[in-house]
């Protein structure tokens, strides 16, 4: 990790979001294992991961200041957002791309990767999506990604699935 780099900016979110939360987006050349070895010794204090989305060579996790300015620093890191927490899911039907991934070391549960294709309005799919969130849980959306990730039923799966 270099110095000499410039820090990165944080994407700030201006709706709801948990305390001192990130998603961490690496450059697509930057090996994963390798960046969390160099990250692990500087995991302090409340810092940790939660949630690793390899499909999007990204992860999301709880980061003291001291952390997130590693990471800021890190010439791995792409960018750093906040996510938002969704309570209210914002008419056509989207086309998306899939990604499972199993939750921590919870293996009856499953998170879903939900990566929308270009050009797909994302206010349009999540008012199409809202009616189907049956016993099914949105947990991050990535803006910049277009993408978002959750628990989802396999109703909720079904109906995904459509598009």
């Amino acid at each position: 990790m270099a110095d000499s780099r410039p820090m990165i900016d944080i994407t700030r979110t201006t709706g709801e979001k948990e305390e001192s939360s990130y998603i961490v987006l690496l450059k697509e050349d930057v090996d994963m294992d390798a960046h969390f070895g160099a990250l692990r010794p500087h995991l302090v204090g409340i810092s940790e991961i939660k949630d690793n989305y390899e499909y999007l060579n990204a992860y999301l996790g709880t980061f003291s200041e001291e952390t997130l300015n590693f990471l800021r620093a890190s010439p791995d890191v792409e960018m750093i957002e906040e996510p938002y927490l969704s309570s209210s899911m914002a008419d056509s039907a989207p086309t998306i791309d899939m990604a499972r991934t199993t939750e921590g070391n919870k293996k009856e549960t499953t998170t879903y990767i939900i990566t929308l294709k270009k050009g797909v309005d994302k206010d349009a799919h999540f008012a199409a999506l809202r009616p189907h969130l049956f016993d099914s849980e949105i947990k991050d959306v990535f803006k910049h990604l277009d993408a978002y990730s959750g628990t989802f039923s396999e109703a909720t799966l079904d109906f995904l699935r459509a598009f």
